[in-house]
């Protein structure tokens, strides 16, 4: 029992790591004990079509492009330091873009996620993660994306968990993060932010199944423009296996958002579904709603204003079916909607809604060699109140092969 009970802990540090990661389809627990390997190189080439590069409304560039990248990924889970790393150094060349734009020819994408966990002893583990971007566009494909302009940024969450096990039921933990988005085009660093957070609270695990959780948080969030706030959030939720390949979990609570002389209520919450249909076939899928962002800064008809309310909706799921040892088809689905509003000096409301959807064919040719074609289709409209609505979509085609060594 006691062995069991110390796997689990661990297992909970490791979830807390991933966690780390800004994507929704986290909020399930891992299930199973995650897999170590030695260092793997792979290298990586595609060329594809994107109908509109800068996801704009007014000067859409279209234009084809050639993707190169390597990657390296590592994971021991074995010895008493748990750590793993991936890494992927990446450049996009759009090779038709219009002589009078403003969208870059070449473009960096690029990604470090890397995580440790250490156990002290039986009862006391030390979880920390980092994950970092530098993109052309923030991904809001993989659940949270904590940008909201479209230029070239640097996105970056660092998360440290404490876990204290009292007994083979209950267990306490603390946790400090910072993270920070920073775009790289002076014209949309006004979006600058950065968060310092830090949390507490308690978990009961009723089961080998189910574990009850209750947490307590504070962040400071500090902008380049707009109003600084303190974010204050209480929730409780649960985490559940469903069966060895499947699990559940879901958060709700409240949160109170603090400036200079107002106090925001919110509700929010979360849920995050991860189930083995068939043999082959598995889904995951994620649902959350929370006062997202406020203080976000505009300065649409010349001034600036500072929104005290952005109330967001998220969706996604993805699906994967392998047909067999050398083919596997992928689908996916995201959407976004956001509303501000209470903005100082009566700035009018704000609505914006995104969807995406997406397919992907992979095929191995040999062991290190493998193939993919992948389409996706997105939509973009945002609208002031009293103002006409603007939309842009955009087509992203492309084909490509990696291989790993």
């Amino acid at each position: 029992m006691k062995s069991y009970f110390y796997k689990s802990l661990l297992l909970s540090g490791i979830c807390a790591t991933v966690g780390g990661a800004y994507s929704l389809y986290d909020t399930a627990p891992m299930v199973g004990l995650p897999e170590s390997y030695n260092v793997k190189y792979s290298a990586s080439v595609r060329v594809g079509y994107d109908s509109n590069v800068n996801w704009s409304y007014r000067n859409e560039d279209e234009s084809p492009y050639v993707n190169a990248s390597v990657s390296a990924r590592y994971a021991d889970m074995e010895s008493v330091n748990k750590l793993s790393y991936d890494v992927r150094l990446g450049i996009t060349q759009y090779t038709d873009i219009d002589d009078n734009s403003t969208a870059a020819e070449t473009r960096g994408d690029c990604m470090v996620s890397a995580s440790m966990v250490h156990a002290f002893d039986s009862a006391n583990t030390l979880s920390s993660s980092l994950y970092a971007t530098y993109s052309p566009q923030p991904d809001y494909a993989d659940g949270y994306s904590p940008a909201y302009c479209m230029g070239d940024m640097l996105s970056l969450s660092q998360v440290n968990v404490y876990s204290h096990a009292l007994d083979s039921r209950w267990s306490l933990t603390g946790t400090l993060a910072f993270r920070m988005v920073s775009y790289t085009e002076s014209e949309e660093q006004d979006d600058n932010r950065y968060y310092i957070e830090a949390g507490v609270g308690a978990r009961y695990k009723e089961s080998s199944i189910m574990t009850y959780k209750t947490d307590l948080s504070y962040t400071r969030e500090l902008r380049k423009e707009g109003l600084d706030s303190d974010r204050y959030v209480a929730s409780v939720g649960f985490q559940r296996s469903l069966d060895p390949f499947s699990s559940l979990g879901a958060d709700v609570g409240v949160a109170a958002r603090v400036y200079a002389q107002d106090t925001i209520f919110s509700p929010c919450c979360k849920i995050s579904y991860k189930r083995k249909l068939s043999e082959g076939l598995n889904a995951r899928v994620y649902a959350s709603y929370a006062d997202e962002n406020a203080g976000s800064y505009t300065n649409y008809g010349g001034g600036s204003q500072s929104y005290l309310k952005n109330e967001t909706v998220r969706f996604g799921a993805k699906i994967s079916y392998i047909l067999s040892p050398d083919v596997t088809y992928s689908f996916g689905a995201a959407y976004i909607l956001t509303d501000r509003s209470d903005a100082s000096a009566g700035a009018r409301s704000y609505s914006c809604d995104r969807y995406e959807i997406s397919a992907g064919l992979d095929y191995a040719f040999t062991r290190q060699l493998r193939g993919s074609v992948n389409i996706s289709y997105s939509d973009l409209s945002h609208e002031y109140e009293g103002a006409s609505a603007e939309s842009s979509d955009r087509w992203d085609v492309s084909t490509g092969v990696t291989y790993s060594f």
